[in-house]
């Protein structure tokens, strides 16, 4: 697999993965940057043979509690409804709906001396077992203490070669979770240094597959960039999978999604100009990945899963001078045998960094979440295949610097409002510090009309 993903490269196909700081790019002559034109108005894609429609938006957090994060929601098998704020290792809140996104009402903190997390823990990232509907995800830390080294992000090797990650588990369908360590076994030169996203899903036979991004060293590439005037070089990384047959307490890696060997020896322009520099596609390489099940036609079929990967951090939020930068693709790759194999990487959309996804089943339609610069959702009627749409329902001029920069999140909500309908997270910033976390209600129907989106 990798070899053929060699050729892609000499063939000029766009493939890679990683992320460790949002990064500026220098303007080059022949540039112009992109204006979005956003509106909570859908757009007709009646064409398509869909029709899109907003139930209502609401706050979730005021601005006063929202740690300027979007909020990640996640719905449980029940359909009752979490939403976590989170702001570094030790600071999180949580509200929880039981109707359908009615209202919704705070969960308690922990105890002394984790008082200022919030009890619950869970997030889009996470899983919820079929066979007992225990939740599980990774809390993004290697400890429960979460101290130390990058807030507690210390993955390194123990003696027999495993990494320890916090493991949260809920048996209580969400309402708590509790620690636990689990340990990652990866080749050798695979240097893991984040966990935060690292969404899960359960296979038909059990299996929980996850993902997450790092890089390997003396294969992955290296790319170079100018930030406060300071030249930075910055290793690529690669999105892999890996999978655990024990109920979470070992995984281990099966398969790499994307990467990219080459390397930028100067700073990268966002797109080719006057004097023939070819625009750097893939900046970071693959990384802050979604996992999304489609359901096969087969009861005994292989589960298919669409792949989602950042390649850039797009809009360098607060530089004034780079205003309306897009650059960094996001990309989609396909796997047909539950994430042991994965196809040719293609670009979906022209930004995305933290993209979720949902799969409405009665209506046979998937909505993904992405954005910055702005919030944007766009749909795909053939199991991602193809993409349309690409609403911007919300432009992201201020956008904060932390955890709620377009870091959005979308949930189902169809099997308990009784109608096929998603529920996505947003903030609105009236500053980079001071802003609510908010979540729009949307009701999404196919229509008697024929079509399909652009095949890319």
């Amino acid at each position: 697999m990798q070899i053929f993903l060699l050729l892609l490269l000499h063939l000029n196909l766009p493939f890679t993965s990683s992320h460790q700081h949002d990064h500026v790019s220098t303007i080059r002559r022949g540039w112009q940057p992109i204006r979005d034109y956003c509106s909570y108005n859908p757009p007709d894609l009646s064409k398509y043979g869909l029709e899109i429609s907003v139930l209502k938006r609401t706050t979730l957090f005021n601005s006063n509690n929202s740690f300027a994060d979007a909020g990640h929601a996640y719905t449980f098998a029940d359909g009752e409804i979490n939403v976590l704020v989170r702001y570094g290792a030790n600071q999180s809140r949580a509200v929880r709906s039981t109707d359908s996104g009615a209202t919704f009402h705070p969960l308690p903190q922990q105890r002394a001396p984790y008082e200022n997390r919030s009890v619950s823990e869970v997030r889009t990232y996470s899983v919820q077992r079929r066979r007992n509907k225990e939740v599980f995800l990774f809390s993004g830390f290697s400890s429960h203490s979460r101290k130390g080294f990058k807030n507690g992000q210390e993955f390194r090797r123990q003696l027999d070669g495993s990494i320890l990650a916090e493991l949260l588990r809920s048996t209580n369908g969400g309402l708590s979770t509790k620690s636990s360590l689990a340990r990652i076994w990866l080749p050798q030169n695979l240097l893991l240094q984040n966990l935060q996203h690292a969404p899960m899903v359960e296979l038909k036979n059990g299996s929980l597959v996850c993902a997450s991004y790092a890089h390997w060293t003396g294969v992955d590439g290296f790319f170079t960039t100018i930030y406060d005037e300071n030249t930075l070089v910055y290793p690529k990384d690669r999105t892999f999978i890996i999978r655990s047959d024990d109920d979470g307490k070992n995984w281990y890696y099966r398969s790499t999604v994307a990467f990219d060997p080459s390397n930028e020896t100067s700073n990268c322009v966002l797109n080719s100009d006057d004097q023939g520099t070819p625009p750097c596609s893939i900046v970071e390489g693959f990384n802050e990945p979604w996992l999304q099940i489609i359901p096969s036609d087969s009861e005994y079929g292989k589960d298919r899963i669409i792949a989602f990967m950042r390649t850039c951090g797009s809009e360098a939020v607060g530089v004034e001078e780079l205003d309306g930068i897009i650059s960094g693709p996001l990309y989609r790759s396909i796997s047909v045998d539950g994430g042991e194999t994965w196809g040719i990487v293609q670009a979906v959309a022209d930004r995305g960094v933290a993209p979720t996804a949902v799969y409405l089943k009665a209506p046979g339609v998937m909505v993904v979440a992405y954005g910055r610069p702005s919030n944007f959702l766009m749909f795909s009627t053939d199991q991602g295949r193809s993409f349309f749409g690409h609403w911007c329902f919300l432009n992201g001029a201020i956008g904060s610097r932390y955890d709620g920069s377009q870091y959005n999140s979308i949930t189902a909500v169809e099997e308990y409002l009784k109608i096929p309908a998603v529920m996505t997270t947003y903030t609105t910033c009236t500053s980079q510090k001071n802003c609510t976390a908010e979540a729009m209600f949307l009701k999404v129907q196919r229509v008697d009309v024929g079509g399909g989106g652009v095949e890319v």
